[in-house]
């Protein structure tokens, strides 16, 4: 499988990322970059619901289990947008010796369920950062939107080294 991601960046940056990633690409769940701003350290992205997700496609659905999009897989994607702000934003290469790890979740909130067809509409925000020559600490907000419902707020903590 070869993903292109749509984005406002070089289609060669973005396969550099792919090809190196800690994942292989059907664990890097985000189907379009919409923004990127470096000064305000901003993403917004969208997850196309409908494509094969690692755990939303293996649920047993009944009707007091619909079928939605899996907070497993939902708490993948915070760990996709952050790795994209430690590329993007930090200059950490995975094929540099960089690689990444969430190390908390200070705060994540499921508000509804993620159903399954419209996008996930992805917004990530730093909202601190300790940087140090072989260590990189990163605190995210994280808003995840479904039409004009929330899904997802969550407040999470990244290590890079």
């Amino acid at each position: 499988m070869s993903l292109d991601i749509p984005g406002p960046y070089e289609p060669a940056e973005m396969r550099r990322f792919l090809d190196t990633f800690m994942y292989d690409e059907g664990g890097f769940l985000i189907d379009e970059v919409l923004r990127l701003d470096r000064d305000a350290r901003e993403m917004e992205a969208l997850l196309d619901t409908t494509r094969t997700l690692p755990l939303t496609s293996h649920q047993r659905v009944h009707p007091c289990h619909p079928t939605h999009v899996c907070g497993g897989d939902v708490i993948m994607v915070t760990a996709c947008l952050g790795c994209l702000h430690a590329w993007f934003f930090h200059g950490m290469r995975w094929d540099e010796g960089w690689t990444g790890f969430g190390n908390r979740i200070h705060r994540g909130d499921f508000k509804r369920l993620a159903q399954i067809g419209p996008p996930l509409e992805l917004k990530s925000r730093e909202t601190n950062a300790r940087i140090g020559p072989r260590r990189l600490v990163v605190r995210y907000e994280f808003e995840f939107t479904q039409g004009d419902e929330l899904i997802y707020r969550g407040d999470q903590s990244a290590m890079f080294v």
